[in-house]
């Protein structure tokens, strides 16, 4: 929060995707495809599929609307979720290489380098999803994933579950984010910010 001349925040939102449906619908806007296209993007990665806490009946109802507008389910759902490239795939194995576990179980701590996208062939973006992958460890109810970011620091992605808000420890580090999922940025080397 904290940005910008004009705010428009809604907490119990499934996504920001239901926050811009309901700004087009009282304007009245038209919804086309590709607004509906986007719309159902944003609804979907931001519920994890449908399958993350924040996933309530409007995510559905918004969803629905969506599919009765032409969207397809399957073909998002191959491009977000399933369609992982060779390199994708390589730097996937290299930082489940880096899997540390701590206080008793709860806490699974990741990292993608800079070397390890050499080695797997793969370019940052590659990296955006992958701390999903791990999410459903057993026992675990807190997952940190930290990467070397292109122009020097450490992109930390956080999630939890069990009641464990991951933005209030985002928010006193500076960054942000719901509280199942939440990230912030360090500014220091790769084994300080593990530490």
């Amino acid at each position: 929060g904290g940005f910008g001349h004009l705010e428009l925040v809604d907490p119990a939102s499934c996504a920001t995707g239901e926050i811009v449906h309901r700004l087009i619908r009282a304007l009245p806007w038209p919804i086309s495809g590709s607004i509906a296209l986007n719309l159902y993007v944003a609804v979907a990665s931001d519920t994890g599929n449908f399958a993350n806490a924040n996933t309530n009946a409007r995510a559905f109802e918004l969803a629905a609307e969506m599919v009765a507008l032409g969207v397809k389910p399957i073909d998002i759902a191959r491009h977000l979720f399933d369609d992982y490239s060779v390199s994708k795939l390589r730097l996937l194995g290299l930082m489940l290489g880096s899997l540390e576990i701590l206080e008793g179980g709860r806490l699974a701590v990741l990292s993608v380098t800079r070397r390890m996208l050499e080695m797997a062939e793969a370019d940052l973006e590659d990296s955006a999803g992958l701390i999903n992958q791990v999410s459903s460890m057993a026992g675990v109810e807190v997952i940190a994933l930290m990467t070397e970011a292109e122009a020097g620091g450490i992109e930390v992605s956080l999630r939890s579950r069990n009641g464990i808000n991951v933005a209030s420890v985002a928010e006193r580090l500076g960054g942000g984010g719901h509280p199942n999922a939440a990230g912030l940025r360090l500014e220091a080397p790769l084994k300080s910010a593990r530490r």
